[in-house]
């Protein structure tokens, strides 16, 4: 057992208020330590940045460049990730390394912030919904976050689980509707428009541009209809397209989407007749 290591890691850090010392005065530390760390490993270098809470500069760029050349596997980048919940304050070089890497880990708000700052919006975006395991739309930020989250919304290699979360936020839905940003959207990412009240011309694109599987899918997930030119044409398409009016999934769902008597008398007429 290395007496002095296991002794210099059980001190509080926090109370030391490490981070507050000097450059020169840590670098001192730092060599006194060289007999109980072996620096020539970035597993160390990572354990010893974490013990201390602060980010070490030398340390980084060694980081820097092994991420650079591909030597920096998914457990180093787990590692990384969970070392910077331990830090005071955030170097810019670490949000280079976190942005650098493979995939996005689970980081402090303290470091994302700091991305958002330094202009890293996607990776901002990403490690938020990924530490608060929701998407919340930051109505404040739209102006640098909007092409941002509509990008991320129909990138190819995002998770399934980014995604559905997105899609889970009926108001960022709804504002991409009302954007027309499902224009020429992939079937799978078509159908991520049916948390919000559909618009007429989302309904005309979905019947015009899509395979009826497709069809029956969405309008058997839709959140409602935003006005009533939406349920009229609605209805239109369930009288003249008996494959959909006749469809008991579709009438189930939709009916009670439908505020008046008149509406809900009509669509039961074209499911029956």
């Amino acid at each position: 057992i290395n007496i002095k290591r296991a002794l210099f890691e059980r001190l509080n850090f926090d109370n030391i208020q490490y981070y507050r010392i000097s450059h020169v005065r840590r670098s001192t530390i730092r060599s006194q330590m060289s007999d109980a760390y072996d620096f020539s490993k970035v597993q160390e270098q990572i354990k010893y940045m974490a013990t201390t809470k602060v980010s070490n500069s030398e340390f980084e760029k060694h980081i820097k460049s092994l991420i650079s050349t591909k030597k920096f596997d998914n457990n180093l980048q787990k590692t990384y990730a969970q070392y910077t919940w331990k830090l005071k304050s955030v170097p810019e070089i670490v949000i280079s390394n976190l942005c650098n890497m493979d995939y996005i880990q689970s980081i402090p708000a303290l470091v994302y912030n700091k991305m958002f700052e330094l202009g890293k919006y996607r990776y901002y975006v990403l490690a938020k919904i990924a530490d608060e395991k929701t998407f919340i739309l930051e109505t404040s930020k739209l102006d640098k976050l909007y092409t941002v989250y509509v990008k991320l919304f129909f990138e190819k290699n995002l998770s399934n689980s980014t995604k559905t979360l997105m899609s889970n936020n009926s108001q960022f839905v709804e504002m991409m509707i009302e954007n027309k940003e499902y224009k020429n959207a992939s079937e799978t990412d078509r159908l991520r428009f049916t948390n919000a009240l559909q618009t007429k011309e989302t309904l005309i694109d979905l019947y015009d541009n899509y395979n009826k599987d497709v069809v029956i899918k969405y309008l058997s997930l839709i959140k409602g209809f935003k006005d009533e030119d939406a349920s009229n044409y609605y209805l239109e398409l369930m009288k003249n397209d008996k494959s959909l009016g006749h469809l008991e999934i579709l009438y189930s769902h939709n009916y009670n989407h439908f505020v008046d008597r008149t509406s809900k008398t009509r669509y039961t007429w074209y499911y029956r007749h």
